[in-house]
Parts: C-alpha cells; sequence; structure tokens
C-alpha cells in the first residue's frame, strides 16, 4: 500500500481530502491509546489541522502518585500488599491514558514497547513505575538523553542484569539489546562491539535500603575500549553517543516510528525523510513527530482504519466512546490478559509485535465476547449507551439519521451509505422513528442493538 504523498509536505484539506470528522477521529486514534469520544472529535474540529497537532503536545500536569513509590525496597515486605500496588499502578497507568489528551500516553506506551522490561522479573511496582515516569519525562523529548537514562534505571538493570555486570564478570545482556532492539539494529554491530559495550556498562548497582541506583567506581572497566572503530575509555554514555553519530540509528528508530504511527509496513522514502529529520534535530522527538503528523502522508485516506487496535487500545476507546468513564482495575487486568495484552508484561525483550499479530481465533474471539459482555454490564468499567444516544439523538431528526452519525465515529474506515443501510437493516433498525428529549425506550433498545452489532464486526476492531 503506496500513498501518493511522497515527501511529508503539510496536508492541506481539499474537497477531496477534507479535513472531517473522519480524519479528526483518525489523528486522534493514531496519537492517543484508545478511539476518542464523539465530543472530543467536536473539539479537535474546532481547530486547523495544524493547530489540531499543536493541542496534542501540550501536556496537563500528571496526578500525584501514590505515597509508596517512594518507598525503599523491602518496606513493607508484604505479597498481598505488592500485589494491590500492581493493581493501583495499572490504575493510575490506565486512568491516566482514558483522561489524556495529549500525545503524551501514547508515547510512554510506544516507549514501553521499545526499552521493554518485565514486571514478573523485576518485580518491585516502584521500579516499574520509575521507568514509565521517566517514558512520560522524555516523551517527545531527546531520545539519545532517554537511552542513557534508561540504562540506569533499576528496572532495567534487574530486567537485563546489569547489576551483574562488573569489571571481573562482563555480562553482554544489556549490550546486546541496546545495540540489537533499542538503538541501531540487527546486522550494524559486530559481537566485539557488544563485549565493548559491556564493558562500559560496567559499574553500576542498585542500593539495597534505597532501591535507587548508583555507580560503583571499583566495579568498573576502566581499561580502553573500541568500539565501531573508536577507541578510548568509554563509560556507558560514552557508548551511547557514539550509537547515535551512526546514521543507520536514525534509520532504525525512524523505521519504528512510521510503523508506530502511520502504517506497519514501511515506506522507504518516507522513512528516510524522517531519520534525516531525527539528525537535523539532534534526536528531539517532537519536530520531527509533528512534522508526521502535519503531513499529507499521514493524512491519506489509505491509512484510516489500516491499523488493528491493540487489547489496551480496543478496551479504553470503548469506555471513552460508551462507557462510564470510570475503572476496576481486576476487571481490566484480566480483559487485558484475556486478549493477548497482559499488563506490564511482554512476552520478551522484543516487545508485542502489534499490528497483526494482536489478531489470531482465539483473542479475535475474546475481543468479541469483551465487547458484548461490556455492553451488557453498567456502573464500573460498563456501557453507558444512553448518552452516547443522546449525544447524536440532538444532532438528528430521525433514528436512521442518528445511526448513520453513529456508525460514521465508532467504525474507524468510511462506509458508504449503502453499506450504513446493510448495517442497520442487520440490527433491525426503523430508521423512521422519530427522536424526542428524552428519547423513548424504543430507540434507546434501536441504539444499543446498534452498537451490539458495530462492536462485533471486524472493522470495530481497526484503528
Amino acid at each position: 500500500m503506496k500513498s501518493k504523498f511522497r515527501d511529508l509536505s503539510p496536508y492541506v484539506p481539499t474537497n477531496y481530502l477534507p479535513w472531517d470528522r473522519k480524519r479528526a477521529a483518525h489523528l486522534l486514534r493514531r496519537t492517543r491509546i484508545g478511539d476518542p469520544a464523539p465530543e472530543e472529535i467536536d473539539e479537535i474540529l474546532t481547530l486547523t489541522p495544524y493547530e489540531a497537532v499543536e493541542s496534542l503536545f501540550a501536556f496537563d500536569p500528571l496526578p500525584e502518585p501514590f505515597s509508596w513509590v517512594s518507598e525503599p525496597p523491602g518496606a513493607p515486605e508484604n505479597k498481598e500488599i505488592e500485589r494491590q500496588r500492581r493493581n493501583e499502578l495499572l490504575g493510575f497507568t490506565l486512568d491516566i491514558a482514558l483522561k489524556d489528551k495529549s500525545i503524551r500516553e501514547k508515547m510512554v506506551y510506544f516507549w514501553s514497547n521499545h526499552f521493554v522490561v518485565q514486571m514478573s522479573k523485576v518485580k518491585d511496582p516502584r521500579w516499574m513505575f520509575s521507568i514509565n515516569n521517566l517514558f512520560r519525562k522524555y516523551a517527545v523529548g531527546d531520545i539519545r538523553q532517554l537511552t542513557k537514562a534508561v540504562g540506569k534505571e533499576p528496572a532495567m538493570l534487574v530486567y537485563l542484569d546489569g547489576t551483574k555486570n562488573t569489571r571481573k564478570s562482563i555480562n553482554e545482556n544489556y549490550a546486546r539489546e541496546l545495540q540489537e532492539l533499542f538503538t541501531i539494529g540487527r546486522g550494524n554491530y559486530t559481537q566485539l562491539d557488544v563485549v565493548e559495550a559491556a564493558r562500559a556498562f560496567t559499574g553500576w548497582k542498585i542500593h539495597k535500603d534505597q532501591g535507587t541506583s548508583y555507580f560503583n567506581p571499583r566495579l568498573f572497566d576502566w581499561g580502553t575500549k573500541t568500539f565501531y572503530g573508536k577507541t578510548g575509555r568509554f563509560n556507558g554514555d560514552d557508548i551511547v553517543d557514539i550509537i547515535f553519530q551512526r546514521s543507520e540509528t536514525a534509520r532504525f528508530l525512524a523505521g519504528k516510528l512510521y510503523r508506530h504511527f502511520v502504517y506497519f509496513k514501511e515506506d522507504q522514502e518516507i522513512v528516510d525523510e524522517l531519520a534525516a529529520l531525527l539528525i537535523e534535530n539532534d534526536y528531539n522527538l517532537e519536530p520531527v513527530l509533528k512534522t508526521l503528523l502535519k503531513s499529507g502522508h499521514f493524512m491519506d485516506e489509505i491509512f484510516v482504519g489500516a491499523d488493528i487496535k491493540s487489547p489496551i487500545q480496543l478496551l479504553i476507546g470503548m469506555i471513552r466512546q460508551m462507557g462510564s468513564g470510570m475503572l476496576r482495575e481486576r476487571v481490566m487486568k484480566k480483559a487485558l490478559f484475556l486478549t493477548g495484552q497482559p499488563p506490564f508484561e511482554p512476552p520478551n525483550v522484543a516487545g508485542w509485535e502489534e499490528h497483526e499479530a494482536w489478531i489470531s481465533s482465539s483473542t479475535l474471539v475474546y475481543r468479541k465476547a469483551l465487547a458484548s459482555r461490556f455492553l451488557e454490564q453498567t456502573g464500573l468499567t460498563g456501557s453507558n449507551t444512553t448518552s452516547l444516544a443522546e449525544y447524536y439523538g440532538q444532532r438528528a431528526k430521525d433514528l436512521e439519521g442518528l445511526c448513520l452519525l453513529m456508525i460514521e465515529d465508532l467504525l474507524p474506515m468510511r462506509v458508504s451509505h449503502e453499506q450504513a443501510g446493510a448495517i442497520m437493516d442487520f440490527a433491525g433498525i426503523d430508521g423512521n422513528l422519530p427522536l424526542s428529549s428524552p428519547l423513548t425506550p424504543e430507540v434507546l433498545s434501536q441504539v444499543k442493538a446498534l452498537v451490539a452489532v458495530l462492536v462485533q464486526m471486524d472493522e470495530y476492531q481497526l484503528s
């Protein structure tokens, strides 16, 4: 699938490429976690495309975290309390994602599936909170500085055995994954580069009483290292600087950004342009992302609804579109597990594959069953189709008009009038029913029937 837009020139709305609800929703789907509520589409359409993208980079202050995030490890040593804290951490993360109107939490999601750690090995929720907050700090900032900071996080030191890496006992795990998965990519380094980089990352430990990382010079290899043809008494930060001097690093990161925000199959010309922008901006991500999101290439019709929602996108989207706006951690945890994305547990250091990998014969059944159950419930993590019906009812004169508006917003791709008619027929909609205020029980029942059909459609799984 190749876009007719062959560079990152700005998107200019035309009669053929209008700035409308479908394209505005596309921008929100790709830059936030989950589908947008109809009111959010209204809000973004009051802005020009340029202003809409700019608004995504205005970050609200974060809510106060739990007091336990700053407690030292081992206080208290209680499995039930630790389990509760993991649930609270999940609730905190999901609640921010649900309420966030910027691109920040989508970038936290992106970085957490790039610089991967697993709760099952890290164990301590305080360290998981710390590394996720680091992703928030550098969400659209300096990728080089983020990479330097990640390697010193207790969660990463535990996950990739950095605390075991000393001058007398070299551990290559972090040095290898830093190059293969985090920065420059497979085929652009040698085994010698892994060994020399590992030597440069020696000496990092975690305070047992404080739970913070620190550098122990007695455990560091102060000898000369040769890395990517350069020789010196390098430390870990030096290694990162050298890696980011290579054009292959920009190309690797640009490809990953393209696959995440545009399409899972790379467009070589556009990726090369993104890589050049990364280098030009010294790896400051914000101007690069803004250029991409403001481009005609990103807004091309062929990319609207061309991705597959991750489980967390599906769940947050349902709650935002037609839910109570409330979350129950244990319910969400179970739902994410059943649909293939257990919280804080990517399958391995490479993270979740995403895109087409989200759908299998079993996960699709769970996803659709979950959507049905969501509609049957009310209150905590349940649906509120009455509010949805009332919203669209104010903009239509009869039930057919209401349903057409709902189909447009709830399905990510464009649907023809004939296709929409077929959907309504399948749902048993009597389109001639007049609308009143308040809506009659008959109308509300038919709206719920339509939503039940929409969330079961394969197209609803797209983004």
